[in-house]
């Protein structure tokens, strides 16, 4: 399928989607869940800022589950695998064509990922030292994701594949991003309970921007 521009109509059905799929995620029971009910208003707003762009850039086919363990250094260079999509959604919804800052996020999320988990595998209990250790972690996960956005930007250019603005290219990329926090919640709910706060901490911050 060929790159097509993103409509008004393309923008307000990705929103719609978005807010659904928070709603379906809300609608399940459990404590942990409690706090994202309490700003679900603010997380439906970064969703809704889509239907106010100016416009959307194009829609491509794009991988879907892009993240730091799908992309391999060799000896060569960078090497992106497993082009197989996001994998609770179907054929037809991964070959969908989307905003390629839907793979951006994807990255922009596993960089906190990265930080956050090796703070829960390898650090002792001790709340103090874990307190300064995540400060650190955050420090480096955030400088990451600057040196990662602005290789990106860099690299698109004047190229329409993004919106012609600055803000509407970054209200695009905070949703998506909300909406991949609100996939990380639902996954780590149902397969690592104890990692729910990964995610969570990120969409009660408001999203980073």
């Amino acid at each position: 399928m060929r790159a097509q521009p993103v409509s008004a109509a393309m923008l307000g059905s990705w929103a719609d989607a978005m807010t659904r799929e928070l709603d379906q995620l809300l609608g399940g029971a459990g404590a942990a869940l409690e706090p994202l009910r309490e700003c679900r208003a603010e997380v439906v707003a970064g969703f809704d800022a889509l239907r106010g762009l100016g416009g959307g850039g194009l829609a491509i086919r794009v991988h879907g589950d892009y993240h730091l363990g799908q992309a391999l250094r060799t000896d060569t260079g960078w090497t992106v695998l497993d082009f197989e999509g996001e994998p609770a959604l179907g054929v037809p919804e991964r070959r969908a064509l989307s905003s390629p800052l839907r793979d951006v996020a994807g990255l922009l999320r596993s960089l906190d990922y990265a930080a956050a988990a090796a703070l829960m595998e390898r650090t002792e209990p001790d709340p103090e030292r874990l307190e300064a250790l995540r400060r650190q972690g955050d420090a480096w996960a955030e400088a990451n994701r600057r040196l990662f956005w602005g290789a990106y930007l860099a690299r698109v250019g004047d190229h329409p594949l993004l919106p012609g603005s600055a803000e509407d290219t970054l209200a695009l990329r905070r949703a998506w991003e909300l909406r991949k926090a609100v996939y990380e919640v639902g996954y780590e709910l149902g397969h690592r309970p104890d990692w729910v706060g990964l995610p969570l901490r990120f969409l009660l911050d408001g999203g980073r921007s």
